[in-house]
């Protein structure tokens, strides 16, 4: 077996030299598959798009699932060598699924029962993702396109709306994330089209005869939570109880073996007979829909509570009357002419390359590529006068100037100590179009209008608004619910007007995940990242690229609750935490990355803060641009001192600045519940000497308590100085 290291750059080249014109007028569609190979089922159907006439393959985008994504990008590249479609790009996506893992696939089967068929964590074949084993069919001369599958998918759909059909044979991991990268995608694509979900079949699934336990969907159940709610103009799904009416038999194989082409002799070597033609299927009913005699409408979903159904299909009848947030209409594919399927595929099997053929396509080369192209790159200036290069992810309201997510921004932008060198807001206190453009008006005003300015993600992953409507009309009334509060929210397009103005300034066009992704490897080892929001666009950005967590220095966060009786969203239940409830699933792929170090600022210690009318006053006697900026927009504290007060974000900040004011911390195991039951969204610990699985817990130090004088004069202090002054702690 072959490890990978770096990029061979001169492979992309070669794919170059091969590529041709698309037809304009064919069908588009990308291909998103996880291309098991040689000659599986997820080859032949990414074979039979490009033997298409009819059909314009605008990309194949790989993902994890049958196979790793790496092995699987190598069997595509080299299929699609011996087709002689080299001009097809190939680009590889998500390495591991949002959040289920091999590791929970066991403890699940400790609980409920052995699971068939597992793809790439199959211990029959299990090997580490960037492991190779020898390819069969020879390695591939080319090598993929450097550009993750979710923005590929993007940029793709963007340049041709409403023309592109997503046709996924694999797990959705991709798909989501690039729904997640731009909530637009949906309703620019013209369809999409799934293999995938089991609905009443008693064979074909991956758990004995349970065929509503499908592999793609079991694989990866939060992505095929958020393709399935999302708002697509039309969905069509292949699930196992057509596919199981199939049958490659010795008959076809025979029968393509007599075309004397590079593509028959890789099919008849390596296909195997008496398997089923899942995702062949489904592709052969896009090229030639009358191959389908019967659909069915159907209102379809997975199971995501971490239980015994988890991954499981979900689904209901059309006509039953169910929340459109959750439940979308499908149409189902539930018969077939066998005759004009089986005829369909052998005559694409056995024509002769569309765009012709090479030698050098023909000869496999003598290794593998390195597909490592996440490469790190080398610092781009040295960090010689030692201050804390600092990545900013935050929230913001979408129309106030001021507010604790605004202040721990200043703190940072303000400190000699810190080079903050990116900032990206996510939703959570208000939406992230509007937050943006607030973020970028106060670094204008404040005279730190050089620092880059990203927008982030705009929706969770999985909860919604609508979801915590259900949530509360089951266990309670949330205190704060940030943008789902009915006398904070607006449509998250529409811009409030700002009581500090519109900026002249724009944010960069990159997606605040694409951005941290960057940064974190242009400056390997030095960067911070703090987090004073919901986790969203860092589990993006974790999620497209795993190994930034070794990469960044350390990663800060406010968030979470442990023991308080106040500060919580859930009235006095501290651990019922607001960034962690806006988004539970991203924080529990945050929580379990592999960071250096881990520092989590808690509502328990926010909590004994307050900023008073005597510290806003001290403030106000300031003369730079930020103390001026307060003074005009701050609203008198007054009495009464409550959750509008406390200096939840400042603490974390000021903290990571100026550790000297924490007086008290400890390690403890931390996470998040994720069962949509109700736990959602809570603070999970365990002591740090407790026996806990590494998969599932991290340690991280939690501050608990602080020197409240130093810091307020450390807060006030930074409000009122000018850039160049310097802040001392003594």
């Amino acid at each position: 077996m072959t490890s990978f290291r770096t990029y061979v750059y001169a492979l992309v080249i070669v794919s170059s030299v091969f590529a041709t014109p698309t037809f304009a007028q064919n069908k588009k569609i990308i291909v998103d598959q996880d291309a098991r190979g040689p000659a599986s089922t997820d080859m032949r159907s990414i074979l039979m798009f490009a033997q298409s006439p009819d059909i314009d393959v605008l990309g194949i985008t790989l993902v994890s699932g049958g196979v790793w994504v790496k092995e699987g990008t190598l069997h595509t590249l080299r299929a699609l060598e011996l087709a002689g479609r080299t001009d097809i790009p190939v680009l590889m996506g998500a390495e591991f699924p949002l959040l289920n893992s091999r590791q929970e696939a066991e403890h699940w089967e400790a609980m409920y029962g052995s699971i068939s068929y597992k793809g790439a964590w199959d211990k029959r074949n299990y090997h580490e993702p960037d492991i190779i084993p020898p390819l069969k069919e020879g390695y591939p001369s080319t090598a993929p396109l450097d550009e993750h599958a979710a923005n590929f998918i993007i940029r793709q759909v963007r340049e041709n709306p409403g023309e592109v059909t997503l046709w996924a044979g694999g797990p959705l991991t991709n798909i989501a994330l690039a729904m997640r990268l731009d909530p637009e995608l949906p309703k620019l694509v013209k369809e999409l089209v799934v293999m995938g979900a089991g609905f009443n079949v008693s064979q074909g699934g991956i758990q004995a005869a349970n065929g509503r336990r499908e592999f793609n969907w079991w694989f990866d159940p939060e992505a095929a939570r958020m393709v399935m709610s999302a708002p697509w103009k039309k969905v069509t799904i292949t699930p196992v109880d057509i596919s199981v009416k199939t049958n490659l038999s010795d008959d076809l194989i025979d029968k393509i073996a007599k075309s004397d082409t590079p593509l028959a002799d890789y099919h008849t070597k390596f296909a195997r007979a008496g398997s089923y033609m899942w995702d062949e299927l489904s592709a052969a009913a896009f090229i030639d829909p009358s191959i389908i005699t019967k659909i069915d409408e159907r209102l379809v979903n997975v199971d995501v509570d971490h239980g015994e159904g988890y991954g499981q299909t979900i689904f209901m009848q059309k006509h039953v009357t169910a929340p459109n947030w959750l439940w979308k209409a499908v149409e189902v594919q539930v018969d077939l002419d066998l005759v004009r399927f089986y005829r369909l595929y052998t005559d694409l099997m056995m024509r002769a390359p569309l765009r012709g053929e090479s030698s050098v396509m023909l000869q496999s080369a003598t290794g593998p590529p390195s597909l490592d192209g996440r490469n790190v790159r080398p610092s781009a200036t040295a960090n010689a006068d030692e201050r804390i290069k600092g990545f900013v992810d935050m929230d913001a309201y979408s129309s106030r100037a001021t507010g604790t997510d605004m202040h721990s921004l200043l703190v940072l932008l303000q400190s000699p100590k810190v080079d903050v060198v990116g900032i990206s807001v996510t939703s959570g206190d208000g939406w992230t179009k509007a937050a943006t453009q607030s973020v970028l008006r106060l670094v204008e005003i404040t005279g730190h209008s050089n620092v880059a300015v990203a927008q982030g993600a705009e929706y969770p992953l999985i909860n919604s608004c609508k979801e915590a409507e259900h949530w509360e009309a089951a266990f309670g009334v949330m205190a704060y619910k940030g943008m789902c509060m009915d006398r904070f929210t607006h449509d998250p397009d529409d811009f409030p007007e700002q009581e500090h103005g519109l900026p002249s300034i724009q944010a960069i066009e990159q997606h605040g995940a694409n951005f941290l992704i960057e940064t974190l490897r242009q400056y390997p080892g030095e960067v911070v990242v703090w987090s004073g929001g919901p986790l969203t666009t860092i589990a993006l950005a974790l999620s497209m690229d795993p190994e930034i967590a070794t990469l960044a220095k350390e990663f800060v966060h406010m968030g979470a609750g442990f023991n308080v009786d106040q500060g919580g969203n859930f009235r006095i239940n501290g651990r019922l935490e607001f960034n962690w409830w806006w988004d539970p699933e991203a924080a529990r792929i945050v929580l379990r990355a592999p960071w250096k170090k881990m520092t989590i600022t808690p509502v328990d210690i926010s909590v004994k803060t307050a900023l008073t009318d005597d510290i806003k006053n001290q403030v106000k006697s300031g003369d730079s641009l930020t103390a001026k900026y307060l003074a005009q927009y701050w609203r008198p504290t007054g009495a009464t001192v409550g959750p509008m007060n406390f200096m939840w974000d400042e603490v974390s900040a000021i903290a990571l600045i100026h550790p000297e004011i924490i007086t008290r911390q400890q390690e403890l195991k931390v996470n998040v519940a994720i069962g949509h039951g109700p736990l959602y969204g809570q603070t999970i610990f365990v002591g740090k000497d407790v026996e806990a699985p590494d998969w599932l817990w991290r340690t991280a130090m939690v501050q608990e308590d602080l020197d409240l004088e130093l810091f307020y004069k450390l807060f006030i202090d930074l409000m009122k100085q000018s850039p160049g002054d310097g802040i001392r702690s003594e």
